[in-house]
């Protein structure tokens, strides 16, 4: 009876790697929390122009719907991308959290690959970042 919490203990680490996530499933989870953060953060994201505009509530509520997915398709890409280029395993890369830590300038590439991305994808929806 004593070594019944050991034995489970040893039963969920043999289990562990059963229960990994994939990489598909790690980018979802990111895609979630970039979309999340997204939309929790629209008065501080977008400019006060489009904010104040006079277009019908539905159209920004779409626009704002559309860069949010588009973030996320970002995000995605430039995992992908980087995971890639410097042959780093996407499940390394992204912290349990669904964050993407890089120490100093580490993450410079990875900011290469974003940015760029992120920059088309409020251009095409007709909005300045500046």
């Amino acid at each position: 009876m004593k070594n019944l919490p050991l034995i489970a203990l040893v039963s969920l680490i043999a289990a562990s790697p059963a229960y990994s996530e994939s990489d598909a499933e790690i980018i979802e989870r990111v895609r979630t929390g970039v979309t999340e953060i997204f939309l929790e953060q629209v008065n501080i994201t977008f400019p006060t122009s489009f904010l104040e505009s006079e277009l019908p509530p539905s159209e920004k509520q779409r626009i704002t719907n559309q860069l949010a997915n588009d973030t996320a398709d970002c995000y995605e890409f430039a995992i992908v991308e980087y995971a890639a280029l410097f042959d780093v395993p996407i499940s390394e890369m992204v912290s349990d959290d669904g964050s993407i830590p890089f120490d100093g300038d580490s993450g410079k590439e990875f900011g290469e690959l974003l940015v760029p991305c992120i920059d088309s994808a409020w251009e095409a929806a007709g909005i300045s970042r500046k």
